[in-house]
């Protein structure tokens, strides 16, 4: 038994390999990233100082800290997050936190946040371009003088 190794075969070495490629990356948010860096959710209010955080991680801190639970796009698990607040709501932290994302908050009966779903990256709002612009109108339309009769 000692020496022998294991043939996979030709065949199954694609879906091995596929299988290493495309395993979900577990994100431990207990790693130190370094620096004075603090996450805190206490009472329904947030304080936050993180520097080139990804989103996952601070997320994933977030999430064990309040009974909120995030679910987010693969693309957007490394995406640095770098932000300074202090005892701000925990509604307005979360959305300074994902701005100029797309996502869903879901709320249970009590209105209170439940889970929120970060979707993908938003660009910066473009206002539509007007192809008409109308002339100059009196503010009173022009009446047909036949029809101005005393009353």
């Amino acid at each position: 038994m000692k020496g022998q190794s294991i043939s996979l075969g030709k065949r199954m070495l694609p879906l091995v390999m596929l299988a290493v490629i495309c395993a979900p990356q577990e994100l431990d948010a207990s790693e130190s990233l370094g620096g004075e860096s603090t996450v805190l959710v206490k009472d329904g209010m947030m304080s936050l100082a993180i520097e080139d955080w990804p989103l996952g991680v601070v997320l994933k801190h977030i999430e064990r800290q309040s009974r909120v639970r995030f679910i987010v796009a693969n693309a957007l698990q490394q995406d640095p997050v770098s932000l300074r607040f202090q005892a701000v709501p925990f509604l307005d932290g979360l959305k300074r936190i994902l701005i100029r994302k797309s996502y869903l908050m879901l709320f249970d009966r009590s209105n209170s946040l439940v889970e929120v779903v970060v979707i993908q990256k938003r660009d910066g709002y473009k206002p539509p371009t007007m192809p008409f612009v109308p002339k100059y109108r009196s503010r009173f339309p022009v009446q047909n003088p036949r029809f101005k009769r005393p009353r």
